[in-house]
């Protein structure tokens, strides 16, 4: 059970369709009943349910915060746990009438009421311990009712939980930063559960999740150790990006979830690639080795992987065979980047620009608006960070930008001629 439907979306494509004449009447009245059958999705009336249940859930967990004094530690306990036992027989009950949303609403209140339990027992006999533990039990629990129940509220609010748990208790003044890799074992459980249970929502969590847990750690590593974790995940986002494009042009292994897949990568990759770009210009002027790997290992795997790829996707005649192609050579360019004490003026700065207009082509050409909006986004905070810390004179600054205009000018009129020729259009 999917979290939300595109029946509305499916709808409106069958109605068309049919206006154009591109399916006759009798189709798309079976298309219609089908979408109506097994796409209805959520009504406002369930939105309501999951938004009271959530209101339930934050009254339970002010109500240990109010610590009545008036109200006996036993009674206080009592009360807690008869809302949670009976928010369980609410959901059985539900599941028993077929009341599949509404059960699982009732799961998620009952994981709640659950985490308002642990906070109260520790409250109450003032138990010593970490706050993070208690959270680390909360998520644990309720990823497990989340298994019983194939209750999707329940698996989101267990992702919620455990992202707040890794980043709990961060030192930031730690001389040395270590990661902890356990969360990635609980995420991928979480990603399991998701697929099992087919819901696209909990899957955007996870890697939204995912992606923050990536870039903090690249962030807090690089101003300890050094840049080795930010390059690895970075040239292992690039593969990743290029098994997800080949998958998304062929067999589509993901059953179409390889697009957004390919949103939260880039997103992931542009901010680690600015990043690195920033604290080695803004801070170090223009000195690469600063922060350089220490290992050309990483680019040149990712090189191997994409490369292996790139042949299989034009022998099958993938798709997506030319954006293939240009993550393989978007790998070997930023990993000569990566080993360059010096950067060459301007030329890193073209580079960064040039994968935002791929990024844009790519978003545009797959139909999916969020990668576009990625490269969009990125090409705006490419030219704001050149006008305000690389070029340094506002000559230099206005022909580069110049020199960016006549460029992309140039490439609107020769570049669709270059491509026809290939029998390919932009």
């Amino acid at each position: 059970m999917a979290l939300w439907s595109k029946s509305s979306t499916l709808n409106a494509a069958v109605a068309d369709w049919r206006e154009r004449d591109l399916l006759d009447a009798p189709t798309a009245e079976r298309l219609s009943d089908d979408i109506k059958a097994h796409g209805s999705g959520l009504s406002f009336q369930s939105v309501l349910i999951l938004l009271a249940v959530i209101c339930l859930g934050f009254g339970a967990v002010t109500f240990v915060a109010a610590n009545w004094d008036e109200i006996g530690r036993l009674t206080r306990i009592g009360i807690i746990f008869a809302a949670m036992w009976g928010a369980w027989i609410a959901a059985i009950g539900m599941h028993a009438k077929s009341h599949e949303w509404l059960a699982q609403s009732f799961v998620l209140l009952a994981c709640i009421l659950f985490g308002a339990g642990i906070m109260l027992i520790s409250q109450i006999y003032h138990i010593q311990g970490e706050p993070k533990d208690a959270v680390w039990l909360w998520a644990v629990g309720t990823l497990l009712g989340a298994a019983l129940t194939r209750s999707i509220p329940a698996l989101s609010f267990a992702v919620i939980l455990f992202s707040v748990w890794t980043y709990m208790e961060f030192d930031i003044f730690r001389s040395r930063y270590v990661i902890d890799y356990t969360f990635l074992i609980y995420l991928g459980l979480c990603a399991l559960l998701a697929r099992w249970m087919h819901s696209r929502f909990t899957g955007h969590l996870i890697l939204l999740s995912l992606s923050g847990w990536t870039i903090f750690n690249a962030v807090s590593h690089l101003e300890r150790q050094g840049a080795d974790f930010l390059f690895i995940t970075l040239f292992l986002s690039y593969a990743l990006l290029a098994v997800s494009l080949f998958s998304e042009g062929g067999k589509r292994f993901l059953h179409g979830f390889e697009r957004p897949l390919i949103g939260y990568l880039v997103f992931t990759m542009g901010t680690l690639t600015i990043i690195w770009y920033v604290i080695a210009v803004v801070e170090y002027s223009s000195r690469y080795d600063i922060i350089f790997a220490r290992s050309l290992l990483y680019p040149a795997i990712a090189l191997l992987v994409v490369a292996a790829l790139t042949v299989t996707a034009y022998k099958t005649r993938n798709g997506n065979s030319y954006d293939v192609v240009i993550t393989a050579i978007s790998i070997l360019i930023t990993g000569l980047f990566q080993s360059l004490a010096t950067a060459i003026p301007f030329v890193f700065e073209a580079y960064l620009l040039a994968v935002t207009f791929w990024v844009i082509r790519m978003g545009w050409r797959l139909e999916y608006r969020p990668v576009t909006a990625l490269g969009f986004l990125g090409f705006a905070v490419i030219m704001l960070i050149i006008y305000f810390a690389t070029i340094g004179t506002l000559i230099g600054t206005s022909a580069f930008y110049i020199g960016v205009g006549l460029l992309l000018l140039v490439g609107v009129f020769i570049i669709p001629k270059l491509m026809r020729k290939k029998g390919d259009t932009l």
